[in-house]
């Protein structure tokens, strides 16, 4: 492409961000125009549009600093990435257990979100719901969840209290925490029991989870279909 045909100033904008990065304390408005050799007034309504998208940040000495929303385009890559690769994993595991529902969800603040789901009534499909969420106390993700990412766990007390919202399914909180420890100590959550569904859910990498859901338990294949959807964690996880 020609040089006529780029717009001055996006490249302007990201020479900005580029010297702002390369800064450990900052940089001042006045630095920026005189290294830039730009009418400072040009220089304020680029830096002020890029702090509108919070891609830069003023302190209180006046410096610009790199804004939430450069690292976030990072995460965001990454995250589609390891949503790309769960997806893969996903689809192999699922031809391995067609009669149950895996689902591989994500920590978001306080909730709990089922980014990708397989499951016998679409099994060719993966699905992506839009608001499918998982509660903190009664569902084997939340269990997980609380278990291994200690930031959920504190944001659930306070956000949900446990007399109001866990306290019809365990008897307290110190029952409540017996579960968690046996939960990290095994690596995994597992509920099996009779008449039930088995429930296996484990942690998948930062702020995710796998989880299976058995329709036919079966005692014997168990151990075998652990070690499976453990082997697939550790894929989405890169290790």
């Amino acid at each position: 492409m020609a040089n006529s045909d780029l717009i001055q100033s996006v490249i302007k904008a990201l020479d900005i961000l580029h010297a702002v990065s390369n800064t450990e304390s900052g940089i001042r408005l006045n630095d920026l125009a005189e290294s830039f050799g730009m009418n400072k007034t040009t220089v304020h309504n680029l830096v002020r549009t890029l702090r509108a998208r919070d891609y830069l940040t003023k302190d209180s000495a006046n410096r610009y600093r790199i804004g939430a929303a450069v690292s976030e385009l990072l995460s965001n890559q990454h995250r589609n990435k390891n949503l790309r690769r769960a997806g893969e994993v996903m689809r192999k595991l699922y031809k391995e257990l067609p009669e149950s529902v895996v689902t591989y969800s994500e920590l978001c603040g306080s909730e709990l979100f089922c980014r990708l789901r397989m499951s016998p009534d679409q099994p060719n499909l993966l699905q992506r719901p839009v608001s499918m969420m998982f509660q903190p106390y009664n569902q084997a993700t939340g269990l997980c969840f609380q278990a291994f990412y200690d930031e959920y766990h504190s944001a659930v007390q306070e956000k949900y209290p446990f007399d109001e919202f866990a306290s019809h399914k365990w008897k307290n909180i110190p029952q409540f925490e017996q579960q968690l420890d046996a939960i990290r100590k095994a690596g995994y959550y597992l509920r099996d029991e009779p008449d039930l569904p088995t429930l296996l859910t484990v942690p998948a990498g930062e702020s995710f989870v796998l989880g299976v859901k058995m329709t036919e338990q079966s005692q014997d294949k168990l151990a075998d279909i652990t070690a499976k959807v453990i082997a697939a964690a550790q894929q989405i996880k890169g290790l």
